[in-house]
């Protein structure tokens, strides 16, 4: 390979980077509950209007909310180590909060019921940080 085939190749990687580099932050910003408002129970963004796609807590790791055309789909918390703890699947017609099944788990990845969840210290303080984070949509 020549000098300046070896330059153009480079240049050419240089180019490809920046390009990347340029997108990916509008490419990768997360929505967060405060971006969204509740309008009897149809979650928009700001304004935007009907909102799909997934919303996270501010700290984005405990809570995230994959929502459908205003409509959220399931709701989705974590422990600290973004190990999953539990996830709300929401009827398709529902407003936030009805007709909802729920699946919690352990630290050891075993399913336990809602009872057992909140029984454990770290389960219970997962979801009162949870239902604080909820409480942001729209403020």
């Amino acid at each position: 390979m020549t000098v300046s085939q070896t330059i153009r190749r480079h240049s050419l990687w240089w180019v490809f980077t920046c390009l990347a580099l340029m997108i990916m932050p509008c490419c990768t910003k997360k929505t967060h509950f405060c971006d969204l408002e509740d309008r009897d129970g149809i979650l928009m963004k700001k304004g935007e209007g009907l909102f799909t796609g997934k919303a996270w807590s501010s700290d984005d790791k405990t809570v995230c909310m994959e929502i459908e055309m205003g409509r959220p789909k399931y709701m989705k918390i974590y422990y600290d180590t973004r190990r999953l703890a539990g996830v709300m699947t929401l009827d398709e017609y529902s407003n936030l909060g009805n007709d909802m099944s729920e699946v919690f788990y352990n630290k050891r990845d075993e399913p336990v019921t809602h009872e057992e969840f909140l029984n454990d210290e770290e389960g219970k303080a997962i979801m009162e940080k949870a239902l604080i984070y909820l409480q942001k949509i729209g403020k």
